[in-house]
């Protein structure tokens, strides 16, 4: 392993992406970023404001997470932080860890997580490998790329509450991940062959025009069309039946601003004026045509729109 600056690199944040396993982003989002940056075009990624929050605070929870340790007898001095490694075989796999922690005669890595309170139920208890399924696998990842041990996370809920979980290297899971990198890397990345679409999102990023042409539904595509007419209907009709309950409640609420089930219960339904700005585009138009007219743009965007039919003439 190694200290690497490198434009096109899998690290890892990335991996879970690359193997479907991140809530945030899926196998072609990272592909189609990573193209980019073999370019040396510039990207925004869809979570910077996530991980700008995050190192505001890293320096803080490091400091909570060697408190934290040091309440259960675990002594560490910090040996370095914010370092970027990456395999001497294969370069291009590539490791940030938030800081190095020495405990005892051994170098711990280290992953700093802010963690939303509502988002407890996705941790284990303190001091076990029990985090979630994309933070694992970023943790195997950067202990095969420094080729250390132990990796401690140390999860910050909310602005106060530290927890460290302490992770073993596992070689199965180390095995797994380095074949499904190698596969995403090679077999897509550097061959510009995309991955399989996961989202409606994925499908807009891979054929955002279309060519106009018509397919014939098969056996299949009948069936998932038939499906999508009878969710359909049903949505509208819930839709309808929320639209009833609504005028019913208001009816009955008339004036008054709050609805509660009992005397002790939180409001069910709040009923008060709301106001804030909008854009009058017809007092700007009048008024200001030039300005109106500067400030038009086009925009353009594939829509799948569905077009009600009746069962007759499907297979």
């Amino acid at each position: 392993m190694g200290e690497v600056a490198l434009r096109g690199f899998l690290g890892g944040s990335d991996v879970a992406a690359a193997l479907g396993l991140s809530p945030w982003k899926t196998p072609v989002a990272l592909y189609h970023e990573k193209l980019a940056a073999l370019a040396g075009e510039a990207t925004q990624d869809s979570d910077s404001l996530a991980k700008r929050r995050g190192k505001r605070w890293e320096a803080v929870a490091l400091e909570m997470l060697l408190d934290s340790l040091s309440e259960r007898e675990i002594h560490a001095n910090v040996v370095e932080t914010n370092i970027r490694y990456s395999m001497l075989d294969t370069p291009w796999m590539s490791a940030e860890v938030d800081a190095v922690l020495r405990v005892g005669g051994a170098d711990w890595n280290v992953e700093i997580k802010t963690v939303s309170p509502f988002a407890g139920r996705d941790w284990g208890d303190p001091e076990s490998d029990e985090i979630p399924t994309h933070y694992a696998a970023q943790v195997q990842w950067g202990l095969m790329v420094t080729g250390r041990q132990t990796c401690v996370v140390g999860a910050l809920f909310g602005a106060d509450v530290m927890k460290p979980y302490l992770v073993e290297r596992d070689e199965e899971v180390i095995a797994w991940l380095r074949q499904g990198a190698i596969d995403f890397w090679n077999n897509h990345v550097l061959a510009g062959v995309p991955p399989q679409p996961k989202t409606l999102a994925d499908v807009l990023a891979l054929h955002p025009r279309g060519t106009g042409t018509i397919l014939h539904a098969d056996e299949r595509l009948t069936s998932l069309a038939l499906t999508y007419r009878q969710a359909h209907a049903e949505l509208k009709a819930r839709e309808a039946e929320i639209d009833r309950l609504e005028f019913e409640i208001a009816n009955a609420m008339r004036d008054a601003a709050v609805l509660t089930l009992d005397e002790k219960a939180k409001p069910v339904f709040v009923f008060k004026p709301e106001e804030g700005p909008y854009l009058d585009q017809a007092k700007l138009k009048a008024e200001f045509p030039e300005a109106h007219k500067a400030c038009m743009t086009k925009w353009q965007k594939r829509v799948l729109r569905y077009k009600p039919f009746d069962a007759k003439g499907v297979l």
